[in-house]
């Protein structure tokens, strides 16, 4: 036989053993019990345990609220809110929030105020003042009202679009706010939001309505932050300007909950009450919801008075306003600082601290059960 003929032969050959060998090796190989199979398929397709119903939804967005705190306000409102059992739509229950550094970012009264005083919209370089013979009596005489007055007749000898290059226009201008400062410091804080509110003497309410509005859009779209108003350059004691006004979003959300929730929601403070009232419809809020210092109109001139209708929304008199015109103690109060304290004693419910620093006032509402939620910042 030839040589390449064998060589095949035993090519095939062993071919032949290695096919076999594999044959063998599966015929012994183990078989896959197939109970096995059907006991894990079972197992897969058995139900994991009762399903557990999901918590209803949120009310309030996370925001920085204080978890716990949140979670206790939105417990509250379920059970008073409109689909509660004994929710009745005629006597809704009643929910009050204060406004300056609680609903907003600084303060609506000193505001309105500083625009009179150094930003004039009626007249280049002028003040936003009824500043006639009627005026100047409503300025405390002991805090510089005489000064101020030397000041304006001597630019009155002048034209208006001179007035920025005059040293008695910078000394007026930081006079109002210097007047204003030194008379809060030292007569507290109710005459001093009463002398703010009577600022608007001599305007008629139409006036005084369209002034609000426009100031506090114009607030409202202004960057929050520090101006330093001078009298003279380099002024070593320049008077600090907060500029801006923001809500809270915190706030402002849970306001516009409690008011879907079916609450009657009412705001409350110690600020004109006709700037106040234009600044609650940015919240929603038709104007009456807002509590502020009513000025009298005069009867001879029909223009705005500097006499204070009662109830002064202050202290007492906040719970006093809030009571006149929600009809109810409020179910909800959210405030901030010793001045609310007699708002937030009131009454049952929730009241909710928006806590400043004031140590003494966090023990009372710590021992009365109120929640109490560190200051949102701006």
């Amino acid at each position: 036989m030839p040589r390449s003929r064998k060589a095949l032969c035993l090519l095939i050959a062993g071919l032949l053993v290695a096919a076999a060998a594999v044959e063998s090796a599966h015929a012994y190989r183990k078989r896959k019990n197939p109970r096995r199979k059907k006991a894990a398929a079972a197992a897969a397709v058995q139900p994991a345990g009762p399903v557990v119903p999901a918590g209803p939804p949120p009310l309030l967005a996370p925001g920085r609220w204080d978890p716990g705190v949140r979670s206790r306000i939105e417990e509250f409102i379920r059970s008073q809110g409109k689909d509660a059992p004994e929710y009745d739509p005629n006597t809704p229950p009643v929910a009050v929030f204060a406004l300056n550094d609680v609903l907003i970012v600084n303060d609506l009264g000193e505001a309105v105020f500083q625009r009179m005083a150094l930003s004039s919209q009626t007249a280049v370089a002028a003040f936003d003042f009824r500043l006639d013979e009627d005026f100047w009596p409503i300025l405390p005489a002991a805090f510089g009202r005489h000064r101020l007055r030397a000041d304006y007749q001597q630019l009155l000898a002048v034209p208006v679009s001179v007035w920025p290059s005059q040293p008695a226009y910078r000394r007026m201008r930081k006079g109002f706010v210097r007047m204003y400062r030194d008379f809060c410091s030292q007569r507290g804080r109710k005459e001093c939001r009463g002398l703010l509110a009577r600022m608007f003497k001599g305007y008629s309410e139409d006036e005084a309505v369209s002034y609000a509005k426009d100031v506090i859009l114009d607030e409202l779209n202004r960057p929050l932050g520090l101006e330093f108003l001078e009298d003279r350059g380099s002024d070593p004691a320049p008077e600090r300007i907060r500029t801006g006004l923001r809500p809270v979003p915190e706030m402002k959300d849970l306001l516009a909950v409690l008011g879907k929730e079916g609450f009657d929601v009412f705001v409350v403070s110690e600020d004109s009450q006709i700037a106040l009232r234009q600044l609650v419809k940015h919240f929603g809020l038709p104007p009456e919801r807002g509590l502020g210092i009513k000025v009298a109109m005069s009867s001879s001139t029909f223009f705005l008075s500097d006499e204070v209708e009662p109830p002064f929304p202050f202290r007492s008199g906040k719970l006093e306003a809030v009571l006149s015109a929600g009809g109810r103690p409020p179910a909800v109060v959210v405030a901030r600082g010793a001045d609310d304290a007699a708002l937030l004693s009131y009454g049952e419910g929730l009241r909710l601290l928006i806590d400043d620093g004031d140590q003494s006032l966090r023990r009372v509402g710590m021992d009365r059960g109120w929640l109490i939620q560190p200051a949102f910042g701006p």
